[in-house]
C-alpha cells in the first residue's frame, strides 16, 4: 500500500510500511525548479482543517497548470484542488484519509522552468 492509497511515507514509524520502488527522494526532475509546497486550501472561512479523500495523481507524475491533483473533504463538502503550476509532483506529504490544517503543505510540486 503506497502513500496515495493511505499508506505511510518512508521513514514513518509504521512497522508494516514497505517502501515503494522508484518513489524515493525529493529531487526535482531536470528542467524543473526545486519543489514548492502545495497547501490545503480553505473551502470556507470557518474551516480549520480538511481530509485528503483521494489523490488524483501519484508521486512522480507530470502535472499541468489547472489540472486536478487531489480531492479534499470536510464535514460539509468535497472538492478538487488544482495544480497552480506545470511540472511534476515529486512528493505527497499527506496520505489518503489523513487530516491537514488549512494552509499546511499536503504535497510538493516541482515547477517546470520556463512554463
Amino acid at each position: 500500500m503506497g502513500v496515495e492509497d493511505g499508506g505511510s511515507r518512508e521513514g514513518d514509524s509504521d512497522p508494516g510500511h514497505r517502501p515503494q520502488p522508484g518513489r524515493r527522494g525529493r529531487v526535482s526532475p531536470p528542467g524543473c525548479s526545486r519543489g514548492r509546497g502545495f497547501p490545503a486550501a480553505p473551502l470556507a472561512d470557518s474551516l480549520v482543517d480538511s481530509a485528503v479523500f483521494r489523490w488524483l495523481k501519484k508521486a512522480g507524475d507530470r502535472v499541468r497548470k489547472g489540472e486536478p491533483l487531489v480531492e479534499i473533504e470536510t464535514d460539509m463538502v468535497r472538492a478538487e484542488l488544482e495544480s497552480p503550476v506545470e511540472g511534476v509532483l515529486p512528493e505527497i506529504v499527506v496520505p489518503v484519509r489523513k487530516t491537514a490544517a488549512i494552509g499546511a503543505v499536503i504535497a510538493r510540486l516541482a515547477e517546470r522552468e520556463g512554463a
